[in-house]
């Protein structure tokens, strides 16, 4: 896909969909019949246990691509504005990803209920921790896998500060402390925003 593609074509939702392990499929099915029970037996009364899995697969194959896709040019050229003031490379690669698509949502939500009644140094202090001890194999190459997203957007002509530190960032991604830091930064991001400190994705307006 382009980069800054807006839409999915359809024969790639469809190649990933055919890709899915039958397990996968049941997995997520099985979460469909916990999470939404009531929707589910009402869309498989309708349509048929077959056909109700197709909206639930194009749902996970979409969301699933929609993660490669590299951040917007406009958000990389927003952020060559302060990127000579960040700590470093990592912390410029973590403010263009999605935390979202490193940790779960209830890795989120534990996270924030832990730091949330603490000062602001204390809540960051609270995230790291929290991010030490839970971050796994799987989140390293999730984060590694995410932020190779922005490797066909380099080098921005108009970002060159914002290019030279995820450049930076993406030669040290594979090792092990750094994928670490991108886990923590991450999840810390998460957790502020839900207290408003820090949007989703900065505003174009």
């Amino acid at each position: 896909m382009a980069p800054g593609a807006k839409a999915i074509p359809r024969p790639v939702v469809e190649e990933v969909i055919a890709a899915l392990p039958d397990d996968d499929v049941a997995r997520l099915v099985g979460l469909a019949e916990r999470v939404a029970a009531d929707r589910w037996r009402m869309l498989v009364a309708e349509v048929g246990r077959r056909l109700a899995r197709e909206p639930l697969l194009v749902g996970v194959a979409s969301a699933a691509v929609t993660e490669l896709v590299p951040p917007p040019r406009w958000l990389l050229a927003m952020r060559e504005a302060t990127a000579g003031e960040a700590p470093g490379p990592v912390n410029v690669l973590a403010s263009l990803l999605h935390p979202e698509s490193v940790w779960s949502a209830d890795e989120i939500r534990a996270a924030h209920a832990l730091a949330s009644p603490l000062s602001v140094p204390q809540h960051v202090a609270a995230i790291i921790s929290f991010a030490n001890a839970k971050v796994t194999e799987w989140h390293r190459d999730r984060a590694r896998l995410v932020a190779r997203s922005v490797t066909s957007l380099l080098p921005m002509a108009e970002a060159p500060v914002t290019s030279r530190h995820l450049a930076d960032a993406l030669a040290i991604i594979g090792r092990r402390s750094t994928a670490v830091e991108l886990c923590r930064l991450l999840l810390l991001s998460a957790s502020l925003r839900l207290d408003g400190l820090v949007p989703i994705v900065p505003s174009q307006n």
